[in-house]
């Protein structure tokens, strides 16, 4: 028996077998025992001894303004956020971990204490703890959201503070819970399920749900549809899937990586040269944000210091969608005529 799947080929089509289907369902159950164990060990390994380290400077009677923010820790030759530290947002939120010349780099924890939506869940503290790269939630991590009626919890890949990567998304009843009601497992595209997902719905007993099928799904994102492709019968179908061990490189994953990896992950902002050109601008943004903040503060009845003001912090955030090099180039000589349009400023400011 074949199994039709929208996965294309040069005819537009393409049937996984029976054999394929559960070498899939491995691969997918194996990518998650690798991932769930890598993020373990970020957690409560590599980001205890920062936190621990970075709890230290929370100390220090007096700090630095950071753009408005009170920033707590090691700083570089200019005065700027480098190596472990903390900030203090002024909307009462707080970041504790690594910084890299100004920008949250490397690994480290961002609770909103106060931005949060507290309607639904208002004993709930959302956060993200993990990986950070130029000021933004990419790599392996962890997100507590409680914008929805019910608790979801986000474990595994991010990109550019987008859930995008292999990763479980799971809901819940409540933050601790050990046994979640729904656990969806595969490739998320912006926080949708992308491609071949594994769908698990749970009852109050743990096990497989009769309301809603749990087994192998593939989502169209496009139609914004799913197909069942594969059903499990009971929850020890998936509990005793056959793992693959020692499973680092692509090659243990053939299915997994060519019907989806090889294409999610084959963009331009995932190469070296784009992350290199995207920190220098990323890094220049900030510290000509961070020089012109004190005349913000001092000089708000100045309209043109407003409208540059206004201009670099719609740069910022725009910055965020970039996916390319030559976007970056392009953002970086839009900021080179914000900087000297702010030193012509900065010379009348100064008289």
């Amino acid at each position: 028996m074949k199994t039709y799947s929208t996965i294309g080929d040069k005819a537009g089509k393409l049937y996984l077998s029976d054999k394929q289907i559960q070498q899939l369902i491995s691969e997918i159950k194996s990518k998650k025992i690798k991932v769930d164990s890598n993020l373990n060990q970020l957690i409560n390994q590599k980001f205890k001894k920062i936190e621990s380290k970075s709890k230290k400077y929370l100390k220090q009677k007096k700090g630095s303004d950071f753009i408005g923010n009170l920033y707590k820790g090691e700083l570089d030759k200019e005065g700027f956020p480098h190596g472990v530290g903390n900030i203090l947002y002024q909307i009462e939120d707080m970041y504790n971990g690594q910084f890299f010349f100004t920008l949250r780099n490397g690994i480290g924890k961002y609770t909103y204490f106060g931005s949060s939506d507290k309607k639904y869940h208002p004993f709930n503290i959302p956060y993200y703890i993990g990986e950070w790269f130029a000021d933004a939630y990419s790599g392996l991590g962890k997100k507590l959201i409680t914008d929805f009626e019910d608790l979801m919890i986000y474990e595994g890949n991010f990109h550019n503070d987008k859930m995008s990567g292999f990763a479980t998304y799971k809901k819940l009843e409540k933050a601790n819970d050990k046994i979640p009601q729904t656990e969806l497992i595969g490739h998320f595209l912006d926080g949708q399920g992308y491609k071949h997902i594994i769908e698990i719905h749970r009852d109050k007993k743990g096990k497989i749900s009769i309301d809603q099928p749990s087994g192998l799904l593939e989502y169209n994102l496009d139609q914004k549809a799913k197909t069942l492709i594969y059903q499990f019968k009971d929850i020890s179908e998936w509990d005793n899937v056959k793992i693959i061990k020692n499973c680092d490189a692509p090659s243990k994953y053939p299915l997994l990586y060519h019907l989806q990896e090889k294409e999610f992950y084959d963009k331009e902002h995932y190469s070296k040269k784009f992350i290199e050109v995207y920190m220098v601008v990323r890094i220049l943004l900030t510290k000509l944000q961070q020089r012109s903040a004190p005349y913000y503060i001092n000089n708000s009845n100045n309209k043109t210091l407003m409208k540059f003001y206004d201009n670099i912090n719609k740069l910022n955030r725009s910055f965020y969608e970039v996916n390319t090099i030559k976007q970056c180039a392009d953002y970086g000589k839009e900021l080179d005529n914000l900087k000297k349009e702010f030193e012509k400023l900065e010379k009348t400011l100064k008289k």
